[in-house]
């Protein structure tokens, strides 16, 4: 209970997040998504999308 702010405010966020995430997957879908070619590091991402990974196979233990 002390701390029901701050996990409502986390869930608000997160749920915001899924929001963008969902509006990013759309536009590739469509096409309509574009980044400026190297802005992002290809191995940045990678490590990133490995983190996600394990962190999701974590959470299924």
């Amino acid at each position: 209970p002390e701390q029901k702010d701050f996990w409502s405010k986390i869930a608000a966020e997160e749920i915001k997040h899924a929001s963008w995430i969902f509006k990013l997957r759309s536009q590739a879908e469509e096409g309509s998504l574009y980044f400026k070619e190297g802005r992002f590091k290809t191995e940045a991402i990678k490590t990133s999308l490995e983190y996600i990974k394990n962190q999701n196979n974590r959470s299924k233990k």
